[in-house]
């Protein structure tokens, strides 16, 4: 789920639905991860798509 949410988030910042600031939808992917509700691949892969926010 916590994947599913953030790469939603990411996809909405891309289109100028910025519910979120970039540094927000970071913490929530960290704090999911620690949660053990992101895989380590689902982690990186998402952590790669925050970075290529503007």
């Amino acid at each position: 789920m916590g994947y599913r949410l953030i790469m939603t988030l990411t996809k909405n910042y891309r289109a100028g639905k910025r519910t979120y600031t970039k540094e927000r939808i970071m913490e929530m992917a960290e704090v999911y991860y620690a949660a053990g509700r992101m895989s380590d691949d689902e982690f990186t892969e998402a952590v790669a798509e925050i970075n290529r926010l503007d």
